[in-house]
């Protein structure tokens, strides 16, 4: 059974898991680096397990030079 990883790894679109236990966002897939503004929280993860980023809702978010996906929708999966 295909895993969201495989899928993104099929389909060609990035995988930022938040996982890394310091320093800015990668994804694992593409190789993106994302950089952390105004110091989000790393938080354990989903389930226990990994990390995750928490945000204030205002000023705090993740800056990619590239453009990740091409189109106009995303995913994001909140705990």
């Amino acid at each position: 059974m295909a895993n969201t990883k495989d899928n993104l790894n099929k389909y060609g679109k990035p995988f930022i898991g938040f996982d890394e236990p310091s320093s800015n966002a990668m994804d694992s897939i593409s190789g993106y680096t994302g950089i952390l503004v105004n110091s989000p929280t790393r938080v354990t993860g989903w389930n226990d397990k990994g990390y995750a980023m928490s945000f204030n809702g205002s000023n705090q978010y993740v800056q990619f030079n590239n453009k990740l996906i091409d189109s106009n929708t995303f995913t994001i999966r909140f705990k």
